[in-house]
């Protein structure tokens, strides 16, 4: 399997456990790869025009974990989230593109790059 299908793979999986949609509201998919860690952590950002933003993060076929992220800010510029471990920011740099950064508590910071998720199937 190549890198490429791999990644596929992963997003797929993340689609399946994705929660269920708050509401009827149009969703915008954007996944991204988080780099600073020492390893590749792939990620989904899913975001709504009602305001609502759930965060997956994708670190095998068989272990996505996704949260819904109450953010502070604005979905169409900048938005941020924080909890105990770490925390978050995104800035909208594009209308389908979406820059990010992180920082643990230990100080290690990652940036990742949020495209438009492209349907892998007709």
């Amino acid at each position: 399997m190549t890198a490429s299908n791999s990644f596929l793979s992963l997003i797929a999986a993340a689609l399946i456990i994705l929660p269920a949609a708050q509401s009827d509201a149009n969703e915008t998919k954007l996944v991204g790869t988080w780099t600073g860690f020492g390893y590749p952590l792939y990620t989904k950002l899913v975001l709504t025009d009602d305001g609502w933003l759930t965060y997956c993060a994708v670190s095998s076929c068989r272990s996505v974990q996704c949260f819904d992220m109450a953010y502070a800010g604005s979905l169409d510029d900048v938005f941020t989230y924080s909890e105990d471990l770490r925390s978050w920011r995104f800035e909208r740099v594009g209308p389908q593109k979406v820059k990010g950064y992180v920082t643990t508590s230990d100080g290690t910071s990652a940036e990742a790059t949020y495209e438009i998720e492209t349907p892998c199937c007709n």
